[in-house]
């Protein structure tokens, strides 16, 4: 074989492992193969807004908001409030764009947390108990179980009101 022959066939073959090696990149990126979400909740699907489930349009006030949903607010509830509101001065300067809020479908004691405001109202879709990050457009963006990990939900948080323009 010829010098111009091998070097034809060496740049054919550099041209070829390159194309290939994408689409394997692309079709195993596709599949969660290799690379995962860098997010620690789970994205709420099929998507919901706040006009789906009924969120109380007087309740309502164009923010981020850092939300529980729950039956009642037991030990278990307490403990993720003070962890919200841990969440909440954690985020510093960012703070002003992030509201609290609580929706409880049975009765429960008087809930006394600074910042926190009670959403009084039974949605019209079924919802699993636990935090939601809802953006300022009304849809809600994360889930997370009641019982999770703030550090979690702050590093979430964190990153939507980096990236985000709005709220």
């Amino acid at each position: 074989m010829n010098g111009s022959r091998r070097q034809f066939l060496m740049i054919f073959a550099i041209g070829l492992a390159s194309v290939g090696g994408a689409y394997l990149l692309f079709y195993l990126a596709q599949s969660d193969g290799v690379w995962n979400t860098t997010n620690h909740g789970a994205f709420v699907e099929p998507h919901t807004t706040r006009e789906k489930i009924g969120w109380p349009d007087s309740e309502w006030q164009e923010k981020w908001w850092l939300w529980i949903y729950a039956e009642q607010c037991n030990s278990r509830c307490n403990e993720d409030l003070v962890s919200l509101r841990s969440v909440h001065v954690l985020l510093n300067r960012e703070a002003g764009r992030v509201r609290r809020g609580i929706t409880l479908t049975a009765e429960s004691p008087q809930l006394a947390v600074e910042g926190l405001q009670t959403i009084p109202f039974v949605p019209r879709t079924r919802l699993a108990e636990g935090v939601y990050i809802v953006d300022p457009l009304g849809n809600l963006v994360f889930y997370y179980p009641l019982a999770v990990s703030p550090e979690g939900i702050l590093e979430d948080l964190k990153r939507l009101l980096k990236l985000s323009q709005i709220g």
